[in-house]
């Protein structure tokens, strides 16, 4: 993972091309980030450990732990 283009260019390239959501799995740090766009930016849901994820208004049936424990 690299952090400054992954957290930083490409958060500014994915708003440019309007990419209305995207998902950053960082193993080092063990979360999931989902950025999902707004008309002021992206907003960042921050996901660990136990965390069940929510996509589009859904509760996933995941936990952020189970998708970083699987390779």
């Amino acid at each position: 993972l690299q952090r400054s283009r992954d957290y930083i260019a490409k958060r500014m390239q994915y708003q440019d091309r309007e990419i209305p959501v995207y998902w950053i799995v960082d193993p080092q740090v063990r979360e999931i980030m989902v950025l999902t766009l707004t008309t002021a930016g992206y907003r960042e849901q921050v996901y660990q450990g136990s965390d069940k994820l929510q996509f589009q208004d859904t509760m996933l049936n995941l936990t952020a732990e189970e998708i970083l424990s699987t390779g």
